[in-house]
């Protein structure tokens, strides 16, 4: 199925003056209503390792397309010559950027503004929804999407399956985690998960990830009383 999208690609530059490369996907018509679409900033995935912002470009012109969103992929630092976290909170800017120039991208985050990813990019989206809170809300996410999202590291989680063990030595030798610090497992987070907004959570039967994202979810509905949508894809592996 074709869902046509308008794509221009962008740079935020942020507190330090670097600038982060992203990808604007926007409806191809106007949705007539007279006022700008809401705003999706999703992270991609690859392991922290690999692939890039214009990688799932399929998926970002499908909610564009038939949720009339502007979606925002923001990219990011990747290992080895950026081991885990050394850009988590360049990232953190770049969702303030994109929340405060809504009108720069075509879209208007005064009703709804979703922060999002993929696989490690819903453990990245996961992190800036934290953050936020943590400082005490200084912009307002409204809900966040989680699809597959990587959530604890493999010693932590021994029944992973693929990707095989030479592929997880090459992404954990990359990233070099310490794997304690909540800005890497949610579950370690001494501020816990309470006052964090709606999620939706996409989940794969036969994915690896699949217990930590049922897990997470969990705690954050029965715990916290967090309202949650949950997708759960019998037979389907990782990322399908």
């Amino acid at each position: 199925m074709k869902h046509d999208a308008k794509e221009e690609d962008i740079t935020i530059t942020i507190w330090d003056g670097a600038d982060i490369p992203a990808q604007v996907i926007s409806p191809a018509q106007e949705n007539g209503q007279g006022r700008a679409p809401p705003i999706v900033a999703m992270f991609h995935g690859g392991g922290y390792v690999g692939e890039s912002y214009k990688d799932d470009a399929f998926l970002y012109r499908r909610l564009a397309s038939e949720l009339g969103a502007v979606v925002v992929s923001v990219g990011y630092w990747l290992a080895p010559e950026f081991p885990f976290a050394t850009g988590i909170l360049d990232e953190w800017d770049a969702i303030k950027w994109v929340y405060h120039n809504a009108a720069t991208v075509g879209g208007d985050t005064s009703a709804i503004f979703i922060v999002g990813g993929v696989s490690a990019g819903g453990n990245l989206a996961r992190v800036v929804r934290h953050l936020n809170r943590d400082e005490g809300n200084t912009i307002r996410i409204t809900s966040q999407f989680l699809s597959v999202p990587t959530l604890c590291p493999p010693p932590v989680n021994r029944n992973l399956s693929p990707p095989s063990p030479a592929m997880l030595g090459i992404i954990m030798g990359g990233l070099k985690p310490d794997v304690n610090p909540p800005l890497f497992v949610p579950f370690n987070h001494p501020s816990g998960h309470g006052g964090l907004p709606p999620a939706y959570f996409q989940v794969s039967g036969v994915d690896g990830l699949r217990d930590e994202g049922l897990i997470y979810e969990r705690t954050l509905r029965e715990k916290h009383g967090i309202t949650i949508k949950v997708d759960f894809y019998e037979g389907l592996p990782h990322a399908f």
